[in-house]
């Protein structure tokens, strides 16, 4: 079995929650990874993305600064600033006459939490669970699980909720995520995100990209044609 990983949350965009194009949709919607409850990450550059009416003006708004963009192929992406710790803020993603409201979002610390079952274990199942999920509940944790969908080709979005971590949501949340964000949040003191993508006995070439793949005569023979 292998290790847990950590992985930065600057890195979510290559582990299938990315921006790839998609045909124009009327709809102005934001990528799934965006909702209310939502940790983002301090200290750099805040990527937000999503879908709309090709040609439109999406225009979003986080912290007192507002930036523009166009949407292209059906899709959009602006870069906020990159913010300190604190919250909760709004943030509001317009376009014409539509606008998509995100309340109670923090910015502080945003780790994904990916391995097979060793990080899949839910806390539920780990030692003196009752004591750890009734002790659990912290508005400056939350809690998003990227559920399992099986694919042929990467994906581009997923469908899922920022929850606030408490006994009525973490008992089935990783074990290992969640000691971890508890850990660190009191450490550093500021509000963590911690993202669960996990599945047990999923082979790491299925996490891997098709170029890096691509580039290992001995891999390469696992890419479906």
């Amino acid at each position: 079995m292998r290790s847990p990983k950590w992985i930065p949350f600057g890195l979510i965009s290559l582990i299938g929650v990315g921006y790839a194009t998609l045909e124009a949709q009327a709809e102005l919607r934001l990528a799934g990874v965006f909702s209310s409850h939502a940790v983002l990450q301090r200290g750099r550059p805040l990527p937000v993305w999503g879908w709309g009416d090709e040609g439109a003006t999406v225009k979003v708004t986080f912290c007192g600064r507002a930036v523009e963009t166009r949407v292209v192929g059906g899709k959009w992406r602006v870069e906020l600033p990159a913010q300190r710790a604190g919250g909760p803020y709004e943030m509001e993603v317009r376009s014409g006459a539509e606008s998509v409201t995100l309340s109670d979002v923090l910015v502080g610390e945003v780790w994904v939490a990916s391995g097979q079952s060793n990080m899949e274990w839910p806390l539920t199942r780990s030692e003196n669970p009752q004591a750890a999920i009734a002790s659990s509940a912290n508005p400056r944790i939350r809690l998003y699980t990227v559920p399992k969908r099986k694919a042929e080709a990467p994906i581009d979005d997923i469908k899922a909720q920022w929850q606030l971590c408490g006994p009525e949501t973490v008992g089935g949340f990783s074990a290992v995520a969640y000691f971890f964000g508890r850990d660190l949040g009191k450490e550093l003191g500021v509000p963590i995100g911690l993202i669960h993508t996990s599945w047990g006995g999923s082979p790491a070439e299925a996490w891997t990209s098709e170029p890096a793949l691509s580039a290992s005569e001995e891999l390469k023979k696992d890419i479906l044609d």
